[in-house]
């Protein structure tokens, strides 16, 4: 049972990973493009690469939990 648990949530970091990081390239091509680096531009996509290491990291330690087991 925790393991099928385990892999539900690697598949669920994994998606939500994927999604974050077209989302990064996407937002900084949109800024490249139409608008200018400022503080406010910045912030987002330093928040954006925030939530992806966290992402990363609960991925990985789902992916340490479902080898232990």
């Amino acid at each position: 049972m925790k393991k099928g648990i385990v892999l539900l949530f690697i598949c669920f970091f994994a998606v939500i990973g994927i999604y974050t990081f077209i989302d990064i390239i996407q937002s900084v091509s949109n800024v490249a493009r139409y608008e200018t680096f400022t503080l406010a531009a910045s912030g987002t996509l330093f928040g954006k690469a925030v939530f992806l290491l966290v992402v990363i990291v609960a991925f990985i330690l789902s992916i340490k939990f479902y080898r232990k087991n």
